[in-house]
């Protein structure tokens, strides 16, 4: 009975044993299985976070990395992730609790340093973002690139000294680099220590001698503050075949200028255009500085050889010749300009404005073959350019072509509604087409447009009142007109003319007579105005002297189609 009751008590425990054995190995798989599936969870989380993230919808990653976090809070990555995005969102506190956490909990990986120096240098504590900076430098070897940034950071924060001793830790780290030395220059000049920057300076133009740029940036400090015989000293000594030495002899012209050696600054400036290597940019500046110093006489003769060493050192740049023509043009050789800019638009056509000085020099200087050829070009290049249609209108009316005249002055007009001066100037011609068209109901309604827009156009009141005179109506109206002409153009001929055929179509033919007397006096006159000088002489009953202005005016241009039929009937045709 004993013996069965301790065998029974054996199997009890046996059992008992077992059981509690058994639920305690279930009891840690399911542990481990809950564990596993947590990270599988997580994972899946950060692996959708990091893709809405990479998507820029921060939204929805951020919800992501939050569930995340929740199956795995000791992550520092997670942590680094949701600190990302606040930052992005500039939600600084909050993005500071997580990139500080992430940092916590891992102080070996740069990144997490680097975003918690982000977070402060947004909200400007430099202080702070320097302290980190130096603990990630000091805890991680590979970070000493960021000794930079480290620097920029005491600058933003005027730590002038401390800004110096970084770059010298990069300098003993990184060697003897113009990078360092330009930013310790500007330290120096900044805190006044002249003195140093050049000592800096010195030291890098020493480490590299073949290097011109590091003479430039040294002499350009030497420049700046007055020190013109040692910035002469280092870039006399670039050498000719040295990258730099264009350059260099631009610094030494304008150093020479300041000194007052004219002859030197010259020599030198002649060197820097006749250098195709340098920026072509930089020599249209000084072309354009010289000529605002325009009309002085031996000014325009260095521009001019400044411009001529220009186009032989880029002669395939379209801006050579540009500055070349606005030169010509400003100096008054405007035939020598239109070369100039025709050879620019044999390399670029696509110059609106070099078309525009063309077009402009060839209706000042009467050119009207080449204006209708060219703005017929322009054109096709520029279909929506009021301005060419009045140049190419314009050429149209002065070659008789008045139908073709007539629609593209008013085509263009459509093209100027928003230019006023640009639309009088249409109406002008159209008044001048539709009258030869004898459309005259449209001439005067142009002329009157015209004049609405602009009252005290002299030339549209000219024509105006010329145009009525050859019809012999409204003279009245072309009367008071011409009468204003004269009055504020006392001394213009064709003014002058004008208004004595309106008086002579009124058949006042003494007042005609001395207003076309004066305007013999007032200068050269053309064959038109000695033309009307006999009709009045004949109409005053003084037919010798008359056939005698007509033998002249004959001999001129400007006369009219009946001058031959004049003289040799001794007779007034009109």
């Amino acid at each position: 009975m004993t013996v069965q009751k301790n065998i029974g008590f054996l199997i009890l425990v046996m059992v008992f044993g077992f059981t509690a054995n058994t639920a305690t190995a279930q009891k840690s798989k399911r542990g481990a299985l809950n564990d596993e599936r947590r990270r599988i969870a997580s994972e899946k989380n950060f692996i959708e976070g990091q893709k809405y993230f990479v998507l820029e919808d921060y939204t929805k990653a951020l919800g992501y990395f939050m569930h995340a976090l929740e199956t795995n809070p000791d992550n520092p990555t997670i942590h680094y992730k949701i600190g990302e995005i606040y930052l992005k969102n500039e939600e600084y506190q909050k993005a500071e609790e997580f990139a500080a956490k992430a940092l916590e909990l891992n102080k070996e990986n740069k990144y997490y340093f680097l975003l918690v120096g982000q977070i402060y240098n947004k909200q400007s504590r430099y202080a702070e973002a320097a302290k980190i900076y130096e603990e990630m430098i000091a805890a991680i070897p590979s970070s000493k690139e960021y000794l930079f940034d480290l620097a920029s950071i005491y600058l933003y924060d005027n730590q002038l000294d401390n800004a110096i001793n970084t770059y010298e830790r990069a300098e003993k780290l990184f060697g003897k680099l113009p990078e360092i030395t330009y930013a310790k220059q500007k330290v120096y000049l900044k805190q006044n220590k002249l003195g140093k920057a050049i000592e800096e300076g010195k030291e890098l133009v020493d480490s590299y001698p073949g290097e011109g740029s590091y003479v430039i940036n040294l002499a350009q400090i030497l420049i700046s503050n007055n020190r013109y015989d040692e910035a002469i000293e280092y870039l006399e000594a670039v050498d000719e075949d040295n990258a730099s030495y264009s350059n260099s002899r631009l610094l030494l012209s304008d150093i020479y200028r300041k000194n007052g050696d004219n002859k030197k600054s010259k020599s030198n400036l002649k060197i820097v255009f006749e250098n195709p290597e340098l920026n072509i940019d930089t020599k249209i500046q000084l072309l354009a500085g010289f000529m605002s110093q325009l009309p002085d006489k031996e000014v325009e003769e260095f521009t001019h050889e400044l411009a001529r060493k220009l186009e032989k050192s880029h002669p395939d740049d379209a801006n050579a010749y540009i500055i070349y023509g606005d030169f010509l043009l400003k100096t008054g050789k405007k035939e020598e300009a239109i070369n100039k800019y025709s050879k620019a638009l044999e390399l670029d056509n696509s110059n609106f404005n070099v078309w525009l000085n063309i077009l402009q020099i060839e209706w000042e200087l009467n050119k009207m073959d080449a204006l209708l050829a060219h703005s017929e070009e322009a054109l096709e290049i520029f279909p929506n350019q009021a301005i060419i249609y009045f140049y190419n209108g314009t050429s149209k009316v002065v070659k008789k072509n008045y139908e073709q005249a007539t629609e593209v002055l008013e085509y263009g007009k459509k093209l100027a509604k928003k230019d006023d001066n640009l639309t009088g100037a249409f109406n002008g011609q159209l008044g001048m087409a539709y009258s030869a068209l004898k459309e005259y109901e449209k001439s005067d309604a142009a002329f009157d447009a015209a004049l609405e827009q602009d009252p005290n156009n002299f030339v549209i009141l000219n024509n105006y009142s010329f145009y009525l005179a050859v019809r012999k109506e409204k003279l009245e109206l072309a009367k008071k007109m011409s009468t204003r002409l004269v009055k504020e153009n006392p001394d213009d001929a064709m003014f002058l003319d004008t208004h004595a055929w309106v008086l002579y179509m009124m058949k006042e033919y003494k007042d005609a007579r001395k207003y076309l007397e004066k305007a013999l006096k007032s200068g050269k006159p053309n064959g038109s105005i000695i033309e009307h000088y006999g009709d009045v002489l004949f109409r005053l009953g003084e037919k010798d002297r008359a056939i005698e202005q007509w033998e002249k005016a004959k001999k001129l241009d400007g006369n009219s189609e009946f001058i031959d039929k004049k003289i040799a009937d001794r007779k007034l045709y009109e």
